[in-house]
């Protein structure tokens, strides 16, 4: 279970809950207080706070699917698992590494590191991936930019894979980790845009890559889950998508993950509605 405390504004207390199935693991005092706002993600109970039915009115529950691997499976099975298109990427990739046949890649030096939670470097990384977001994907990708100290409270609990090409940043994926039940969850998987056809076809075939790594170096570091973040459902009554995260579905498809479902149990503050509410108001 990963707890997270923060305050917006310096004013209104939140607390953040990754991946508990417990009441018992969520602040008394939060729970009771009409100031906190509390939200807990992805908990596999369905039933949290069915014990009590006041609790039960407070917290908002919503259903949540995301698509997961089990890291305890052989990793050749779960390589064998994905579909045909994963694999010949993944095996691409492998062969231009080993000089076996580079494609045309013959001048491309390829590097994969990982910095997580009590990594000296984990905090500067977090910050240079940052900036290669908002520069290299969200400037082109037209989508809103990251800032450090919005997000640095999950620093702590994160996983940064970094692919470099010729020693430079090329690809990042991000997790948050949780050390208790040993789930990786998918936060960000972003590559440079702003490339020629042939360079992003290689970054095409290093993502994939990239992922089949980190789930090798996580089932060495003994996690348990992999979790693809999120699934869309496009076809049913919850959701309704845009083009572009169909495709992200559509991919993480062809690994072949189980479907699951979870539950997301919010509670929010009547302050924190009303000024929700008042920002919807003024900038839609």
């Amino acid at each position: 279970m990963i707890k997270i405390k923060w305050k917006y504004y310096w004013l209104i207390p939140f607390q953040e809950y990754w991946f508990t199935n417990s009441i018992e693991e969520i602040d008394n005092k939060a729970i009771n207080s009409k100031l906190s706002n509390i939200f807990i993600y992805q908990s596999t109970n369905s039933n949290l706070f069915d014990f009590d039915k006041e609790l039960e009115k407070t917290f908002r529950k919503v259903i949540f699917y995301t698509w997961i691997i089990e890291l305890s499976k052989n990793l050749e099975d779960i390589f064998r698992s994905f579909s045909s298109t994963i694999r010949n990427k993944i095996n691409k990739v492998r062969r231009v590494i080993d000089r076996e046949n580079d494609y045309g890649y013959w001048e491309m030096e390829i590097e994969t590191r990982y910095y997580f939670s009590g990594n000296s470097n984990l905090e500067k990384v977090f910050k240079e991936f940052i900036e290669f977001y908002n520069n290299e994907f969200a400037k082109y990708k037209l989508v809103s930019k990251l800032t450090y100290s919005i997000v640095k409270k999950y620093v702590n609990n994160l996983l940064i894979a970094e692919v470099k090409i010729n020693w430079q940043p090329n690809l990042y994926h991000v997790y948050l980790i949780d050390k208790v039940t040993w789930i990786a969850r998918l936060e960000y998987s972003v590559s440079k845009i702003n490339v020629n056809k042939n360079f992003k076809r290689l970054l095409w075939w290093l993502n994939s890559y990239l992922h089949f790594k980190d789930m090798e170096y996580l089932k060495n570091e003994w996690f348990k889950i992999y979790d693809f973040g999120w699934l869309y459902l496009w076809e049913s009554n919850w959701y309704k998508e845009l083009e572009a995260q169909k495709q992200i579905t559509q991919y993480k498809m062809k690994f072949h993950p189980e479907v699951v479902m979870q539950y997301h149990y919010i509670k929010e503050s009547i302050l924190y509605s009303i000024l929700k509410r008042l920002y919807l108001i003024v900038f839609s």
